[in-house]
């Protein structure tokens, strides 16, 4: 279940007021039901904004407090102690990584990269030519005028970035 930002900075709010404050006191300041301050206290928590003093007492934490005195709103304000997400394993960041792998100066195809990058993706060549040829147009992949050889009767070859 989503928790939008305004119900988040109600609480936040209630409990920068006074110092520790139960579940039942931050319902009523808030006018908010019970069951979503405590859905809202355990994501503030797990974010480094609140901490649990003792059973049903709860406060703002230090990097709680700094963000308040600062005035930062709770939507801008991010906890430095949060671990962030991992980038998933998409087919861009694999292919991204296997052209790192490739060193700087580094000559590959398109071939080359599918090699080290790919899985079982449906048109997995055809994305990465897309997004190949976008990091050619941005400036981030040069296309080199030799091509390598293809063993395929009539064809051009495959063509090289660096």
């Amino acid at each position: 279940m989503s928790i939008d930002f305004e119900t988040r900075q109600r609480i936040f709010d209630a409990v920068g007021q006074g110092g520790c404050l139960t579940i039942d006191e931050m319902t009523e300041a808030t006018a908010l039901p019970r069951r979503r301050v405590s859905e809202v206290l355990s994501r503030l928590i797990e974010r480094g904004i609140m901490e649990r003093v003792e059973r049903g007492c709860f406060r703002l934490s230090d990097d709680g407090k700094q963000a308040q005195d600062r005035g930062i709103p709770l939507k801008k304000w991010r906890c430095p102690n949060t671990p962030t997400r991992a980038k998933a394993a998409t087919l861009k960041v694999r292919l991204w990584r296997a052209m790192r792998l490739q060193g700087i100066g580094g000559r590959f195809t398109i071939g080359d990269l599918l090699a080290l990058a790919a899985r079982d993706e449906k048109k997995a060549a055809s994305h990465a030519s897309i997004y190949l040829n976008r990091l050619a147009e941005a400036g981030y992949l040069r296309r080199l005028p030799k091509r390598q050889p293809s063993d395929v009767p009539g064809s051009q070859g495959y063509v090289r970035y660096q």
